[in-house]
């Protein structure tokens, strides 16, 4: 069977009914459908599909998109999640066959193996957020909890029919897995929407939601299929690369001694540009504070280390926020929403990016 993704999700509700045995045209009651998708997931063998996610958080002015081919196989022996998969995305192919993971950079020709895997360690993989595993493993446990609302629409998209489940979760998120619940720092409630093909019951977007702000992920399985043709059962192990592909080595990372002059280094201010050296704060205590702005430490941090710059002389003590993963103009947004929310200024920080010699990346700090 071959499941065609519509091209956007324009929903238009033709009736919502709530899990009472109230039916739709065409369909059972809402109950019924969500056992359909869950029966035909369940029933998967293989499935191969393009998965396309999506962040979006406009309350963050943080967008990301990942795209990549999935393979994936219930079919194997695999005690530990109950699959397997190939990943291709973005010049790297990973892999997991049940007792290791390993990524084949297709560009240096590198190989990454991580064992001694236990089912957290698929937490974070970005190819499982929302996957059709989360989804089959997902859809039993909301079932059985009577406490969430469930509903299920007869939705038309580009004139197609299809099935729209809607289920709310107050103040949690499904795990990568969708083996349990997740829960949040901050109350909300998420709001999860799966469209359904009603020609095959399996899911084609996953569109998750909250009731706080217009922050959305989205999950689409493009051209999906369960008539897959298999890979090599060579391809599968690490083994079998090591001919053509070099294991990556970390390099070693030794603590700078106390007492030992700190290197100097050249940054550029994430303000307004101004080059910026360490050996200009010769003299004083100089704090560096590592951060991310998807962090809920950092976020209570703020007025703390801004606090502390005030409490002491400027020409005795700086505080330098270094950030290595987000983007310069992330970062003013980062800094106008914690002013606003925490009523904190954050001008006595100084926030910088770090420029560094051509054979690293470039890295915002």
């Amino acid at each position: 069977m071959k499941i065609n993704l519509p091209k956007a999700f324009p929903l238009l509700s033709l009736c919502l009914i709530a899990l009472t045995g109230s039916t739709m045209p065409g369909a059972n009651d809402g109950l019924a459908v969500y056992n359909k998708v869950s029966k035909a997931l369940n029933s998967l063998k293989t499935i191969q599909y393009t998965y396309r996610r999506e962040f979006n958080y406009p309350s963050e002015g943080y967008l990301s998109k990942i795209e990549g081919q999935m393979y994936l196989d219930f079919i194997t022996d695999a005690q530990l999640v109950g699959f397997r998969y190939q990943y291709s995305h973005n010049g790297e192919f990973t892999t997991f066959n049940g007792s290791e993971i390993f990524s084949n950079n297709l560009e240096d020709k590198t190989l990454r193996i991580k064992r001694n895997l236990t089912p957290a360690s698929f937490e974070g993989n970005s190819w499982i957020y929302h996957s059709m595993v989360t989804l089959r493993n997902a859809l039993p446990m909301v079932m059985a909890d009577n406490s969430i609302v469930k509903t299920v629409t007869d939705t038309l998209v580009s004139g197609k029919r299809y099935y729209n489940l809607k289920f709310v979760l107050p103040n949690k998120l499904l795990t990568y897995l969708g083996t349990g619940y997740s829960p949040v720092t901050i109350q909300r409630t998420f709001v999860y929407k799966i469209l359904v093909d009603p020609a095959t019951n399996l899911p084609v977007t996953v569109l998750q939601t909250n009731t706080i702000n217009n922050d959305l992920n989205r999950t689409d399985f493009v051209n999906a299929t369960t008539k897959t043709q298999p890979p090599a059962e060579t391809s599968w192990y690490s083994s079998n690369y090591l001919k053509d592909y070099a294991l990556a080595t970390e390099g070693k990372h030794e603590l700078i001694k106390a007492n030992i002059p700190a290197p100097d280094w050249q940054l550029t201010s994430a303000e307004n540009n101004a080059a910026v050296n360490l050996s200009q704060y010769r003299g004083k205590l100089v704090l560096l504070e590592f951060w991310i702005k998807n962090c809920s430490y950092c976020i209570g941090a703020v007025h703390k280390l801004n606090a502390m710059q005030q409490q002491y002389p400027n020409n005795k003590f700086k505080i330098l926020a270094i950030n290595m993963e987000d983007y310069k103009e992330m970062i003013a947004v980062f800094k106008t929403s914690i002013s606003r929310n925490t009523n904190s200024c954050t001008e006595t920080i100084k926030w910088i990016k770090l420029t560094v010699s051509s054979h690293f990346q470039q890295l915002y700090w």
